[in-house]
């Protein structure tokens, strides 16, 4: 989230290393890892420019920061016969994470920045996904007929949301508050589902597609006041 009137645009800058590895356990069976490393490096230079009630705030900004991760992804496939293969793969995916600097804005005073940052408001963590997905692909009948279906599952943490909070502002008048929005951390789901694909060609002028989907999603977890006022009751505090 940026200040208003910044006068240079953020910049991500992504390094990474990828390796992949595959064997041929047997003739059947063939497993395979990966792994990306990456490091996001996000940074902020210029000033913030707030005007409020004739006067013009300014706030030089520099700022860095560093985000690291691990993503690696194991995948196994084992063939049955030529015309049946059953697989699963395991893999970590990622959002990366990013910078508040809206706490720098011009119209808060430094006493203000100093206690957004010891209230950890600046940066936000990346976005983790773990997926597990087992399945099969198979053919039948001279390839007339082909049927795939798998059934997931993905454990998805530190979700990133939007939230804001009421703060009193440089520059506005008595008991009036301004508003801070900023990203964090507040969220866990857990997704689980099936897809199902079939193709048959009874005839080679004729192909009829069947397809098929079921997602169940459930928040495990999250810590928003926003939500809280939506979603909590009385019955669920007593």
């Amino acid at each position: 989230l940026l200040p208003k009137n910044l006068a240079a645009p953020s910049s991500v800058e992504n390094k990474a290393f990828y390796a992949q590895l595959e064997v041929d356990v047997t003739e059947k069976l063939r497993v395979s890892a990966e792994v990306r490393s990456q490091t996001d490096t996000i940074s902020t230079s210029g000033t913030s420019t707030v005007t409020a009630l004739g006067t013009v705030f300014t706030r030089p900004l520099n700022i860095t920061q560093e985000f690291e991760s691990v993503l690696p992804r194991f995948t196994a496939n084992y063939n049955i016969n030529s015309d049946l293969m059953i697989y699963g793969v395991a893999a970590k995916g990622n959002k990366p994470g990013g910078v508040n600097t809206g706490v720098y804005s011009a119209i808060y005073t430094d006493a203000q920045v100093a206690e957004f940052e010891r209230l950890s408001l600046v940066n936000f963590k990346e976005e983790e996904i773990w997926s597990y997905e087992l399945g099969f692909k198979s053919e039948w009948y001279d390839k007339r007929l082909l049927v795939n279906a798998a059934a997931f599952y993905i454990d998805w943490t530190n979700q990133q949301l939007t939230t804001t909070i009421a703060v009193p502002a440089t520059g506005r008048r008595d008991n009036v508050l301004g508003s801070l929005a900023f990203n964090t951390n507040a969220g866990q789901s857990e997704i689980k589902g099936l897809e199902l694909n079939v193709v048959s060609k009874p005839m080679d002028w004729l192909e009829l597609r069947l397809g098929y989907a079921l997602q169940d999603t459930q928040i495990v977890s999250f810590i928003n006041d926003d939500q809280a006022d939506l979603y909590i009751t009385a019955a669920d505090i007593a």
